[in-house]
């Protein structure tokens, strides 16, 4: 297994619904060897925790600001007007 240098979470809390959030993120979690990082998903009562690995800055970076998007996108969608 490989040592990564670079690790980082984004805990977001809420409600039930994060559970919604959850799913649409699960898939995301499900890398490939082309990856350069590694992430995981995990939802527990009312927070949702998002960790990223990655061996170089750039690729960290670049994880972090995706599941960062995603998030961001999701909540705009379930947040009523």
């Amino acid at each position: 297994m490989k040592h990564h240098a670079y690790k980082g979470c984004i805990y977001v809390y809420g409600d039930d619904s994060l559970v919604n959030v959850f799913k649409a993120l699960q898939p995301e979690t499900l890398g490939t060897r082309r990856y350069k990082s590694k992430s995981s998903v995990e939802y527990e009562g009312e927070m949702l925790q998002v960790c990223i690995e990655a061996e170089r800055l750039s690729s960290f970076r670049a994880a972090f600001n995706t599941f960062l998007r995603l998030l961001s996108m999701i909540v705009e969608l379930e947040t009523p007007d």
